[in-house]
């Protein structure tokens, strides 16, 4: 539960929310550690899930055909 307790101090400030809610939303997400210059989506792979970032920053980038990175978001 320690590392969801930033999105439940983020959630509780908006709203009012009871344990057994908060337990019920905490089910729906997972814990993944991811190294550094791992992909978390490639090419032609469909994204199932959403990925919020804790602690870090994730790149997403494009390679154009000249085969140059163009970065199109910082996470």
């Amino acid at each position: 539960m320690d590392h969801f307790q930033p999105l439940i101090d983020h959630v509780s400030s908006r709203v009012s929310i009871s344990k057994e809610e908060i337990e019920e939303f905490i089910s729906n997400f997972k814990v993944t550690r991811v190294k550094k210059r791992q992909f978390i989506i490639q090419p032609e792979f469909v994204a199932k899930y959403r990925n919020y970032v804790v602690q870090g920053a994730f790149r997403a980038y494009v390679v154009a055909d000249a085969g140059e990175e163009h970065t199109i978001n910082l996470l």
